[in-house]
């Protein structure tokens, strides 16, 4: 015979029949066991990692958010933990559980979100933009990469020549200021076309704008939010990013105009022609957006750039091993006038391998795959990420773990070339890979849409590099060593490296 439990309003619990109250019971504990579950993988239940290592620890001073971040992944690496960033609490994910969210649409999880909150975009128009930058980069700027590249191989003489001196002998060249112009020149050619991309006004403008916001953001944000629009006026980079918005609006208007009037360019389609064929109607002729989306994409493009080619030309100083083996490859695949294309840039399997060891070991932040959630996820082992979460991934500290590199603190410069070679892994293992061991470019549907084009920018610049000097560190000077800014590294902007002309 079953029973149903029903409870009738009249009926007390005392009347029940005994198998019906055993029912019952057995149903709160399975609820009271679920909350309990459902409880303890809430965000707030997941360790707060505040201290570090007492043997690790500087005394005279609190640690870093590096140190805690390696403090959490030596603890914590294969569960959640929490750190305190500078916008707010953030989740830090294991690599096991990125899978689960790599896919998940704009709606449930956010990288634009995450990019305002932290740059506070309201202020600084970081992560203000909407899908126009994105339809061009993903579709525009993929689908013209040949002529890019010509054009990149094209601006890249100019860049050298006016950038790095005669160099008949040894001479010190600072680098991270050297890479972060001739990035700007060389991205700018492909964003606004040579009529503006030597304009000294310009250069210092998507150079300056990327400071400023980090700037800005970093004066404001201690403020609470109903004070911030008040405060932003005595912020002098906040009135920085204003002047170079307007800057931006002045110098694009003769472009957008032209194209406005539909005259006939003499030159190759730029981020202009295809920013505007992307724009929402509405915004298409709006000088004022046209200026954002420019400002948006240098945001993006010009200092991570510059800051892997800065370590790249420390990793090869402190290196010189690598100059003939890599030397050797580039002329196996150059053409026979030594133009690069876009083919012969895909062959170049040493130099790939050279730049993906270079990041791995100088990443350009301590977290990466930073996401808003937006809606409420519950993930397969129970963990609930409610709206408005933090989340990341301990990027830096996987591309350093024994568990997926051999021997990882070693540099070996053609490690990856070797792990292409392995039967299945033709294509895995480049400089643009994504996957839950190679989070330097983020992973899933919003992985950085502009590896491409910087890695093709960057091999043009390396090839250049490696036919036309040789490179070296002064004596008795190690590697540079980066400096670690909050979720950023940065390589030492007056480090100097010997150059020295060829031919």
């Amino acid at each position: 015979m079953s029973h149903q439990l029903t409870l009738p309003n009249s009926m007390a619990f005392g009347t029940l029949p005994m198998p019906d109250i055993t029912r019952f019971a057995v149903l709160l504990v399975v609820i009271a066991i679920g909350w309990c579950f459902l409880a303890n993988k809430n965000p707030s239940k997941f360790p707060l990692i505040t201290t570090i290592n007492a043997q690790t620890a500087d005394n005279n001073r609190p640690p870093g958010l590096l140190e805690l971040l390696q403090e959490g992944y030596r603890l914590f690496k294969n569960d959640i933990f929490r750190l305190q960033a500078p916008h707010g609490e953030q989740i830090v994910l294991p690599a096991r559980l990125l899978n689960e969210l790599k896919s998940l649409p704009e709606n449930k999880i956010s990288l634009v979100q995450s990019l305002s909150d932290q740059f506070l975009g309201p202020y600084t128009f970081v992560g203000t933009h909407d899908a126009t930058m994105m339809a061009s980069i993903k579709e525009d700027l993929a689908r013209n990469m040949v002529g890019v590249i010509a054009t990149l191989s094209d601006e890249t003489v100019h860049a050298f020549s006016t950038g790095i001196p005669q160099c008949q002998d040894w001479t010190p060249v600072k680098v991270q200021p050297t890479m972060l112009r001739m990035i700007a020149l060389l991205s700018g050619r492909v964003f606004v076309g040579p009529e503006l991309n030597r304009n000294e006004d310009f250069l210092k403008c998507i150079i300056g704008y990327t400071i400023d916001s980090f700037m800005a953001a970093n004066k404001i944000r201690p403020y609470h939010p109903i004070y911030r629009p008040f405060i932003k006026s005595f912020v002098a980079e906040y009135g920085a990013v204003q002047r170079q918005l307007a800057t931006m609006t002045a110098m694009v208007r003769p472009l957008v105009e032209k194209r406005m009037r539909k005259e006939e360019s003499n030159g190759r389609a730029t981020m202009i022609d295809w920013n505007m064929k992307n724009s929402p109607a509405s915004k298409q002729q709006s000088l004022e957006y046209q200026a954002q989306q420019q400002l948006q994409v240098s945001f993006a493009a010009i200092h991570t750039t510059a800051k892997l080619m800065t370590n790249i030309c420390f990793d090869l100083a402190a290196r010189p091993e690598y100059l003939q083996p890599l030397r050797d490859e580039l002329q196996n695949v150059l053409t026979s006038d030594g133009v690069l294309t876009k083919n012969n840039l895909v062959k170049l399997k040493k130099m790939d391998s050279f730049m993906t060891e270079s990041q791995r070991h100088s990443p350009p932040g301590i977290m990466t795959f930073n996401r808003r959630m937006t809606s409420s996820v519950t993930l397969s082992d129970g963990t609930h990420l409610p709206a408005g979460t933090y989340v990341a991934a301990a990027s830096s500290q996987i591309a350093m773990d024994p568990e997926f590199w051999e021997d990882p603190e070693k540099f070996d410069g053609f490690r990856f070339q070797r792990m292409r070679e392995q039967p299945g892994s033709e294509n895995k293992y480049q400089f643009v890979s994504t996957g839950a061991d190679m989070l330097l470019f983020g992973y899933g549907t919003h992985a950085c849409p502009g590896r491409f084009f910087a890695s093709n920018e960057i091999k043009i610049i390396f090839a250049h590099l490696l036919m036309n000097f040789d490179i070296a560190l002064p004596d008795g000077e190690g590697r540079p060593k980066p400096v670690t800014y909050d979720v950023a590294f940065k390589p030492d902007p007056n480090q100097e490296v010997l150059f020295k002309r060829r031919i």
